[in-house]
């Protein structure tokens, strides 16, 4: 028996950030972003280093948490369930060059 997972808020868009926030050494790498993805929309991370753009990225593919706010992609929340984000977007961890396997 398949178990169905409930999408909860957000379900329809593709990404939803809200209030999302990020910080290194406390300076704020992503600060309180807000954005709603459609689905079929293409969305673009221009701009200059330092914006913020590939941690953005990180968390949306659940690589590291966000340490304000919330970001759910096809429905699912990014820290609550990464696993299902992870397979609705076919993504993996890539292996470190210390790693024995890589």
């Amino acid at each position: 028996m398949a178990v169905q997972r409930s999408r909860g808020s957000g379900a329809g868009l593709m990404i939803e950030t809200l209030q999302l926030s990020r910080y290194f050494d406390r300076k704020a790498a992503v600060q309180e972003l807000d954005k709603r993805v459609d689905p079929g929309e293409i969305l673009g991370f221009p701009g200059p280093n330092g914006a913020g753009k590939t941690t953005t990225v990180k968390i949306l593919t659940c690589m590291i948490r966000p340490a304000q706010g919330s970001a759910r992609v096809a429905g699912f929340d990014v820290v609550q369930d990464p696993m299902e984000v992870k397979r609705r977007l076919g993504t993996s961890r890539c292996l470190s060059r210390r790693s024995p396997l890589a």
